[in-house]
């Protein structure tokens, strides 16, 4: 899931780029909107049933009509909520404010102090040229989603490793070349996918999350066993 971190003083035009990027991405794939309020605390509809859950301490209350759902989570950090849309499946969140977040930003108007600025009062189509470079936020959910689309008709297998030193994108990357290189050997395995999960910043410990695509639970588990060596070496040391 791919974070479009939107971020500016009020009157810049932030609300107007983000209604116009949303139809944008959707073309791409299921988007999702985070904002942050701020000290403008959002007012509840009184009397609702949605709200006397909530108030009486569900952690989420949610609300079914026939064209769409309303969710109330007592939630008030970032991360929490872009958990939930990557594992409900969206692959683009758009986060406005939130200033002080390490992602790559879009900033419009004069901000200062703005730290990791990737596009400056952009418009649509530049921003979509960039894609790329905004950061990806995965969970295990919506790994193993992600992966379910390409398996259809296998079985799939996904675990999360857990690294104690930085993450090397490269060196993930030429691990799953080599993995995928090796196991055309192994009879029922279809694919296998690593993906390395770093810090926002680029730096710090992180997770490597492991999937494999296979035509049976027995290949599946082949799959693994075969690259559990290759995946050791790789989050036992920083060389």
């Amino acid at each position: 899931m791919r974070i479009i971190h939107v971020v500016g003083t009020s009157g810049t035009g932030k609300t107007t780029f983000i209604r116009e990027l949303i139809p944008a991405l959707s073309d791409f794939g299921p988007t999702a909107v985070v904002k942050h309020l701020g000290h403008h605390e959002f007012s509840l509809e009184e009397g609702k049933d949605t709200t006397l859950f909530f108030e009486s301490g569900a952690r989420i209350s949610a609300g079914v009509d026939p064209s769409k759902s309303v969710l109330l989570a007592a939630e008030t950090d970032l991360e929490p909520v872009l958990t939930l849309f990557s594992d409900a499946g969206i692959e683009y969140a758009v986060v406005e404010g939130f200033k002080h977040r390490p992602y790559p930003k879009i900033v419009f108007g004069d901000l200062s102090g703005a730290e990791n600025v990737l596009l400056t009062d952009p418009s649509v189509d530049e921003t979509l040229g960039k894609l790329r470079q905004f950061y990806q936020f995965s969970t295990p959910g919506g790994f193993t989603r992600a992966l379910s689309r390409e398996c259809t008709g296998g079985i799939t297998l996904v675990c999360t490793v857990d690294c104690p030193h930085p993450i090397d994108p490269d060196r993930v990357a030429a691990t799953e070349e080599e993995i995928a290189r090796l196991v055309r050997e192994i009879e029922g395995v279809l694919r296998i996918r690593l993906y390395a999960i770093a810090g926002a910043d680029g730096t710090g410990a992180g997770s490597i999350y492991l999937g494999i695509c296979a035509a049976s639970a027995a290949a599946a588990l082949t799959g693994a066993r075969f690259v559990t060596g290759l995946l050791l070496t790789l989050v036992s040391s920083e060389e």
